[in-house]
């Protein structure tokens, strides 16, 4: 499992160690039992799916430190897959996908499993979500639209720009959106248009087609200037400045 001679940021061990060594720091986390019980419940929900990395001589302690590290670590996709489905602790499931996505190739397997989580959420675990936080369905399509950004190509442009257009999915299709543009489809830029005029995801939309620099977006762009949403107003200045340069 090479490493490359990068910097690598702080593995999950080192980090815990600072904390431990350090006393402002340590106070800062002790002062607050909820980040505590968090990590706890973290530590033991990774328990067996690190049990099964250690056996492929992935000696990490933390799911994170595959992609941290920048190991190569093709051949635990095996057993990233397998525990997808099976843990319960979202932030836990949110690293195995991290992981997913980042690893190199043979892709098409994850995507269609991004695919179908986001299309069908299913949970093991309690779905019931404190009040004011997202629910169990809204992380997971989050977590997986991020996966699905990262993997994004034309081999699932429809299956993308069909998501993208679904506005029963609200925002967890954001990561979605700002990956069309790596499926290479000539449907983007009229897509992009389109999903203006949903409030949910068109300062992602406005973001890309100022990337891809659209000059026929220019004018409803524009018309949409005066909206009361000071972070849509500045992506939309921004996305001006760079279909000026076209």
């Amino acid at each position: 499992m090479a490493e490359t001679d990068a910097p690598r940021p702080m593995t999950h061990g080192q980090l815990v160690a600072k904390v431990l060594n350090d006393p402002a720091i340590r106070a800062a986390v002790e002062s607050r039992p909820a980040a505590a019980e968090a990590k706890r419940r973290y530590d033991e929900s990774a328990v067996g799916i690190l049990a099964d990395l250690t056996v492929l001589g992935f000696h990490v302690e933390s799911v994170q430190d595959l992609y941290q590290r920048r190991m190569d670590y093709r051949s635990a996709v095996p057993v990233l897959l397998d525990w997808l489905p099976r843990v319960d602790y979202m932030p836990l499931f949110e690293s195995i996908v991290s992981a997913l996505a980042f690893v190199g190739p043979a892709k098409k397997q994850r995507q269609q499993i991004f695919l179908q989580y986001f299309r069908n959420p299913t949970w093991p675990g309690d779905p019931q979500t404190p009040p004011g936080q997202r629910t169990i369905s809204e992380r997971i399509r989050f977590a997986v639209a991020e996966g699905l950004h990262r993997t994004a190509g034309p081999a699932i442009a429809d299956d993308l720009i069909d998501l993208a257009l679904n506005r029963s999915y609200g925002e967890t299709r954001a990561a979605i959106i700002l990956g069309l543009p790596k499926t290479r489809d000539d449907r983007v830029p009229t897509i992009l248009i389109t999903v203006l005029n949903d409030p949910t995801v068109r300062t992602y939309a406005v973001k890309v087609l100022g990337q891809m620099r659209y000059e026929p977006a220019r004018q409803v762009i524009t018309a949409m200037a005066d909206l009361p949403d000071r972070n849509l107003r500045a992506h939309i200045r921004t996305a001006l400045k760079r279909i000026d340069r076209t």
